[in-house]
C-alpha cells in the first residue's frame, strides 16, 4: 500500500491522479456530443455577426454541457449513456459518429431523433434543446441584437402554423359525453 503525502489531497479528499478515469474520459466525449447537439440546435434569427455569434454559441453551449453534468447521477448516467448511444448510432445511417458529420447531416439526425414516434428519443433531444435555447434567448448579445432589430423595425422571421391533418376530425368542443 502507498501513502499519499496530505498536501497533495486535492478538494474533493483524494489525490491527484496522473491520468484521467474512464469516467473523465467518457465525460468529455459526451461533453462534445453535446456541443455539437446545442449548435446545432441554434436558431439563425436573429442575425448575428460571426464573432458574436461564435460567444453567444460557446456560452450556451457551455450551459448546456453544465446543466447536463449537473445532473443527478440517477439521471446524469442513463442520460450520458444515451449520448453515447445518440453518438455512435448515427453510424449505422451516415458512416460516421455524430460529432464527425458536417453541419446538414447533424441538423438531420437531431430532426431524426426530434420527430421520432418513440417518446424516449424525443425527451433526450428536449433536455438540450430546452437548455440550448433558454441560453440563446437569454444571452446578453442576443438580446441586443433583438432591441436593435425591433428598434429598426425589422420583422422576425414567417413561421408557418402547423399543417392540419384532414384524416384527424377536430375534438368537439363542449360536447358531453
Amino acid at each position: 500500500m502507498t501513502h499519499t503525502d496530505p498536501q497533495s489531497i486535492g478538494p474533493e479528499g483524494r489525490a491527484p491522479t496522473s491520468r484521467p478515469t474512464l469516467c473523465h474520459v467518457a465525460a468529455r466525449a459526451t461533453d462534445r456530443t453535446v456541443v455539437a447537439i446545442a449548435e446545432c440546435l441554434a436558431p439563425d434569427f436573429p442575425r448575428l455577426d460571426p464573432a458574436t455569434r461564435a460567444v453567444v454559441l460557446a456560452d450556451v453551449t457551455a450551459f448546456a454541457v453544465s446543466q447536463v453534468g449537473a445532473l443527478p447521477d440517477f439521471l446524469r448516467y442513463p442520460y450520458r449513456l444515451a449520448l453515447v448511444a445518440f453518438e455512435w448510432l448515427a453510424v449505422l445511417r451516415f458512416g460516421r459518429r455524430f460529432v464527425a458529420l458536417d453541419a446538414a447531416r447533424q441538423r438531420a439526425w437531431v430532426e431524426l431523433w426530434t420527430e421520432s414516434p418513440l417518446g424516449v428519443t424525443r425527451n433526450f433531444v428536449k433536455l438540450v434543446r430546452s437548455c440550448a435555447l433558454l441560453a440563446f434567448y437569454d444571452h446578453p448579445a442576443l438580446q441586443d441584437a433583438l432591441h436593435r432589430q425591433a428598434a429598426r423595425g425589422a420583422a422576425a422571421p414567417e413561421i408557418a402554423p402547423p399543417a392540419v391533418d384532414a384524416a384527424v376530425p377536430a375534438p368537439h368542443v363542449g360536447a358531453v359525453s
